[in-house]
């Protein structure tokens, strides 16, 4: 009988010390530290991004039309928010050859919050990243703008969280966020965008097409198409 009761004291015991020393190892965790995905758009004063934009226009006479810009975007200071939030003043300039210098096109801002990052471009808000990111995450992008979508059928989608690629000589994680797809006999429209860890977007691609028709090969009416490509980023 005395044997018995030994076993079971020494099971408590032991029962006892490993709840306390997980205890120990839960409070050592810094929910700070849990990853959330925000490094992939670092943001402050200072901070700019120079992208290449490649665009190609079709009218309706049934002319094609090539171009290419430069495009910068330069964080110049922080504004007040209500609510607690940071959000920093963009300035977006364009340039035909950065070497003659930029011409400033509009002012933007973003909003950094705790769960997400709000980017108003031409006084259109957008939800470009909700935190933590998630493969397959979706949300309404347009949300707090007229082109809300509550049907879902365009929510924003994350995609290849994690995804390595080799820029500038380095391998970067990046990540994709699919904004809009939309393929039929009658129009194409796929919009993008793609980040890289601790660098900001990378990658941008805004493509709508009209068909004449249904019948055959898909042929372009009207349309265009911009891809921007990141060249240089840095502090300044």
């Amino acid at each position: 009988m005395r044997y018995w009761n030994w076993v079971f004291w020494r099971k408590v015991i032991g029962a006892i010390l490993f709840l306390a020393f997980s205890g120990c190892e839960t409070a050592d965790i810094d929910p700070d530290n849990v990853p959330t995905g925000r490094d992939y758009f670092p943001i402050r004063v200072g901070n700019f991004w120079v992208y290449q934009v490649d665009s190609v226009n079709y009218s309706f006479t049934g002319g094609k039309t090539n171009g290419s810009f430069f495009y910068k975007e330069y964080i110049s200071d922080t504004l007040p928010d209500q609510e607690g939030a940071k959000v920093f003043r963009i300035e977006v300039s364009k340039s035909l050859d950065t070497t003659h210098g930029w011409s400033l096109d509009s002012v933007w801002s973003v909003r950094v919050g705790k769960d997400r990052i709000i980017k108003s471009e031409n006084n259109l808000p957008i939800v470009k990243l909700v935190f933590p990111l998630q493969e397959g995450s979706r949300w309404d992008g347009n949300q707090f703008n007229i082109h809300q979508d509550s049907s879902s059928i365009f929510w924003y989608r994350i995609k290849d969280l994690g995804k390595l690629v080799s820029f500038k000589n380095k391998t970067i994680e990046s990540v994709e966020i699919v904004q809009k797809v939309d393929s039929n006999c009658i129009n194409f429209t796929y919009f993008t965008e793609v980040y890289y860890k601790n660098i900001g977007m990378a990658y941008r691609r805004k493509t709508h097409y009209d068909y004449v028709s249904c019948v055959g090969v898909p042929e372009i009416e009207q349309g265009s198409s911009f891809e921007y490509n990141l060249i240089s980023y840095g502090v300044e």
